[in-house]
């Protein structure tokens, strides 16, 4: 499986802020399984509440059609957020993709054409090989740079620690 956990900084009380960052971490593990050619066929969001609450939080994962697309990967884990947020301030957000397989060849569906598959695929490429060469933060959505996003500090950890990186 591929997981990413993020204790935030502070307690998260607008849902917006928290979908910000589970955005951010889903795409960072899409593009692990991309650089690796896998797709996940189960998605699974991890939900840790404030401990000044009595709720604890939530933890659902959902059976999804095998993807790396990260445009797909996230609308599923927003989807779970909406379906089982319970409005408490959230501390803690983890998500995970379990069900690894290698890429296959394309399932043809009837909801979307090809050519939307296609051209989702290869912006994905393009992303994955921008942030490849120029790190990560070369290409951040504009939601990730408000004060609640957390790619950029995620960015400068090591592991989960502070690495002590010289940006020259």
């Amino acid at each position: 499986s591929f997981s990413k956990n993020q204790i935030l900084n502070r307690d998260y009380t607008n849902s917006y802020d928290v979908e910000v960052v589970i955005r951010e971490i889903t795409e960072e593990n899409a593009m692990r399984l991309r650089k690796h050619s896998l797709t996940t066929s189960t998605v699974k969001l991890t939900i840790g509440y404030s401990k000044h609450t009595i709720e604890p939080g939530f933890s659902h994962q959902m059976a999804i059609e095998a993807t790396d697309s990260s445009k797909k990967l996230v609308d599923y884990m927003i989807r779970l957020f909406r379906k089982f947020y319970k409005g408490y301030p959230v501390r803690v957000i983890n998500v995970s993709f379990n069900k690894i397989l290698p890429k296959q060849d394309y399932q043809l569906s009837l909801f979307e054409s090809l050519e939307d598959v296609l051209k989702d695929e290869k912006l994905d490429k393009v992303i994955d090989i921008v942030r490849k060469k120029y790190g990560y933060t070369s290409l951040l959505h504009a939601s990730s740079l408000i004060q609640n996003g957390m790619a950029i500090q995620r960015s400068k950890l090591l592991g989960g620690h502070q690495a002590n990186i010289d940006n020259k």
